[in-house]
């Protein structure tokens, strides 16, 4: 029996983070490991990526496990610039019927699944390592 995978990336395409803004003295980054199970490891695989800012690196393993790896930095003028993005940026992972969906969420998204930039005093930009089966 063949086993498929299959990963989809979803990128905005805007302006890079901190364009047309001072240069940001602060920053912050933070390490996020997660492993994922598929719940029915005999049907189609697929993993989802929709980000915004960063990049992502994908190779194989004999596992059939996805290993993630997300760097997260965060850049800001101020204190309470930084704050404010650690609250308002987040990943959002979760896997239902063989479909891993990882997603970066912030005031940058729309509510009715369109995406638009917006005016902030920060920039977040999560790096992603993923091992796929």
């Amino acid at each position: 029996m063949k086993k498929y995978f299959s990963v989809l990336l979803l990128a905005l395409l805007l302006p890079a983070p901190g364009q047309g803004h001072e240069a940001y003295r602060l920053e912050k980054k933070d390490t996020i490991t997660q492993v994922f199970k598929f719940s029915a490891a005999e049907k189609a695989r697929t993993v989802k990526i929709d980000t915004v800012f960063g990049s992502l690196a994908v190779s194989g393993t004999t596992t059939g496990e996805v290993r993630l790896e997300a760097k997260k930095t965060l850049r800001a003028a101020s204190q309470e610039d930084l704050q404010k993005a650690e609250r308002e940026v987040t990943l959002k992972m979760a896997e239902k019927d063989n479909v891993l969906d990882i997603y970066v969420d912030g005031p940058f998204r729309c509510r009715d699944g369109s995406r638009h930039a917006s005016d902030r005093d920060y920039a977040v930009a999560y790096d992603f390592t993923l091992q796929v089966p």
